[in-house]
């Protein structure tokens, strides 16, 4: 069967390309070598694939822009990115899909309620010490508390890493940070972000002790940042 591909790239060389708008639904991404971010335009992560992970998989909620980059002067060939149903098929050898399921429900979904607690207090960014990100070699990084929050200023070409504030709360799997436009970024799977060179202002973070905490709450439109006590879902 042939194969049909929203996305495919030989040779990717420390370098960004820019996929375009990709659909709502399940996505399967891989390559070989080389260590690939894939975000949206805004440096929004979905997947971080470094030296050992050669395939992954991800979820859009609404049609969006997209971009990959290999990182930190990595090659990374073969990349592709399809739906995850149609990898599903090409895998199995082009095998009849299954039996259409009707969706599953969470809990939030299905109007329950589950407890979910920040394990950052306090939560706001002017209430604590500024986070400064990892800068790479050619970029510098700053960061001051001011009555917005934690204003970072990074400089260069390309981006730097904030990672999650220390001490690390016991437990933590996962971090999201909300920024003064009021959109969002959420740590990939070393729990660091991306910070763009120019000025990023975050107000709050919020830090989870599950990692599939911060999905469940994206797709039951609920904000994945809140207050340091536990959040009646």
């Amino acid at each position: 069967m042939r194969r049909k591909l929203a996305y495919s790239q030989p040779v990717l060389a420390n370098t960004i390309d820019y996929i375009g708008s990709l659909p709502q639904g399940d996505w399967h991404v891989s390559k070989q070598g080389g260590i690939l971010f894939v975000g949206d335009d805004n440096w929004t992560p979905y997947r971080y694939l470094d030296t050992t992970t050669h395939e992954s998989e991800f979820h859009l909620n609404k049609t969006t822009s997209m971009l990959v980059q290999a990182q930190d002067g990595s090659t990374c060939r073969d990349i592709a990115i399809e739906s995850k149903p149609a990898y599903d098929i090409f895998v199995g050898g082009g095998s009849r899909p299954p039996s259409p399921q009707a969706p599953r429900r969470t809990e939030l979904e299905a109007g329950g309620r589950v407890r979910i607690r920040n394990l950052y207090d306090p939560p706001t960014m002017d209430d604590r010490a500024p986070v400064t990100p990892w800068a790479p070699s050619g970029m510098t990084a700053s960061s001051k508390t001011t009555d917005e929050g934690c204003e970072i200023t990074a400089t260069g070409k390309g981006r730097c890493w904030l990672y999650p504030p220390e001490p690390f709360p016991d437990g933590l799997a996962n971090v999201v940070w909300q920024k003064k436009d009021g959109s969002y970024l959420v740590g990939i799977d070393n729990m660091t972000v991306p910070i763009p060179e120019g000025v990023t202002v975050l107000t709050r973070v919020c830090g989870f002790n599950d990692r599939s905490l911060v999905t469940l709450l994206q797709n039951a439109g609920l904000p994945p940042v809140f207050a340091a006590t536990d959040h009646p879902y």
